[in-house]
């Protein structure tokens, strides 16, 4: 179909959608045009149209298998196995389902593929919330929780900033945002779009001339603060250049930036204040019609970040960014979010995090998945069990396990390893580990897969264990693309 016949379909299908009156034999239109968005590559689109079946539609062979490609594309692996678990369930005998797992083979087969089908699954129920995409990673709608960083180098010294950006990517973040303040900084950040793969979100302050400029750069999220960019006629020039190209919108507000009128309202920065601030500018988006948005209400005041955050959870469809704004340094900045974030996340308030510390980003990224980590909401990498150490100890204990930290935050492999000092709690942790250590005399005992395997003597004791975690992983990760083989061959 051609293209500009494919945009008149798109057009006409949204316009359907705007009317809120279809009835599910209306559905089909949305497929078919979802189909044609996704193999011209427009991801996003596709996505969208494919959500708005579903809206319309039961589940289908159809709409799983086309939405697998999609998120495959995406590089959204839980989203991909769990729709591929349903397509085969509920469609063992659909033509889809063939397909797919004729598709599924071959990803096994492809050297360096991840097919992991065991999922933690964590007793957090999750807030509903719209999806849209930041470049390749979906936000809401039941997605893994993405974790973002922002960079603290000059955005005019682009080497400076690409190199950040990915130690800020190897860390673990999902998504990176990058300050923009002029437009002499916003080509510069046209420069950096071209030399990394991680979607980049413009962080963007009273110049909305900036936010036109970036989008045109390639910028895969614009983040807007309704305190200093106010005027209707400029935020509508944003919305339109976003609508055209795609492009999701951030409304990020902060307590430390409210406009004049609210503070002379609600005399201070309040829980209340932040939420009119955020609700002007979501009724704002409404009143054109744009709904890829993503909303934040940040204080550095846990209780006010907390309240605002629950009640705008209430209000709207969208996804949440979740952050405590200027939190502090390494630690105590890490307890703050931790405790303010972690009660939301609890409640399953939260699409998208970003722990603001006074520290190297690329910090934020681990404290992030830590905390992702200890819900069960994320399971990349290594969990570690470690006891905080006493008299009792057989080797250091400290020294060891932040050793191990420090050599294996490359493993992407999801494990549990314990390292414990002693016979007390060794034992009963170890049993429920990928891998744990207990300390003993004359040696301490090895248990892999939960049962005592070897003993190791303290020697070259941090040498001998990463050694060993790694070929943990290693197997690991191998039997998971085994057993994703053995489920195709049952099926």
């Amino acid at each position: 179909m051609a293209q500009g016949k494919t945009d008149q379909l798109v057009g006409a299908l949204e316009s359907f959608a705007r009317a809120n009156q279809l009835a599910p034999a209306f559905a089909a239109p949305y497929i078919e045009a979802a189909e044609i968005c996704f193999a011209q590559n427009k991801l996003p689109l596709a996505k969208r149209l494919l959500q708005q079946y579903g809206n319309l539609q039961r589940l289908s062979a159809r709409g799983l298998w086309l939405g697998v490609r999609i998120d495959n594309r995406f590089g959204d692996s839980d989203a991909v196995a769990r729709q591929g678990l349903q397509l085969k369930k509920l469609f063992p005998d659909a033509s889809e389902t063939r397909e797919y797992l004729q598709w599924l083979t071959q990803q096994v087969n492809t050297a360096g593929e991840r097919v992991l089908l065991v999922f933690s699954e964590s007793p957090i129920k999750r807030r509903q919330s719209r999806q849209i995409m930041v470049g390749n990673v979906p936000v809401g709608g039941g997605a893994p929780i993405s974790v973002q960083s922002m960079t603290n180098t000059s955005t005019a010294d682009v080497a400076a900033t690409v190199d950040q950006i990915r130690r800020i990517q190897a860390a673990g973040a999902d998504i990176v945002r990058v300050s923009v303040p002029s437009l002499d900084e916003a080509e510069a950040f046209g420069q950096i779009r071209q030399q990394v793969d991680i979607p980049l979100v413009a962080d963007i302050h009273f110049d909305h001339h900036i936010a036109m400029r970036v989008a045109d750069l390639g910028v895969d999220c614009l983040r807007i603060n309704p305190g200093n960019i106010t005027r209707e006629d400029r935020l509508r020039e944003v919305i339109a250049k976003a609508r055209d190209l795609n492009i999701p919108i951030r409304i990020g507000v902060n307590a430390g930036s409210l406009g004049k009128d609210l503070l002379r309202k609600y005399n201070e920065p309040t829980a209340e204040a932040m939420v009119e601030s955020a609700m002007r500018n979501v009724e704002l988006l409404d009143k054109y019609d744009f709904q890829d948005f993503k909303v934040s209400v940040k204080a550095s005041d846990i209780f006010m970040a907390v309240a605002a955050y629950r009640d705008l959870a209430g209000r709207i469809e969208q996804p949440l960014h979740l952050g405590i704004t200027e939190a502090g340094g390494l630690r105590s900045g890490t307890v703050k979010s931790a405790i303010g974030l972690g009660a939301l996340l609890l409640e399953g308030i939260g699409d998208t995090v970003r722990i603001s510390l006074a520290a190297d980003p690329a910090e934020e990224a681990k404290v992030a998945w830590d905390m992702l980590r200890s819900l069960r909401l994320r399971s990349k990498g290594i969990n570690f069990i470690a006891c905080p150490s006493c008299s009792r100890q057989n080797f250091d204990v400290i020294k060891t396990v932040n050793e191990l930290e420090s050599r294996l935050d490359d493993i992407t492999v999801p494990m549990d390893v314990s390292i414990i000092g002693c016979i007390v709690n060794g034992p009963g942790e170890a049993k429920e580990s990928d891998f744990g250590l207990t300390g003993g005399t004359p040696a301490n005992l090895v248990y892999v897969d939960g049962k005592p395997d070897h003993k190791l003597a303290n020697d070259n004791l941090v040498d001998q264990l990463e050694a060993e975690i790694r070929a943990k992983a290693a197997a690991k990760e191998k039997q998971l693309a085994a057993d994703a083989a053995n489920l195709i061959a049952k099926a």
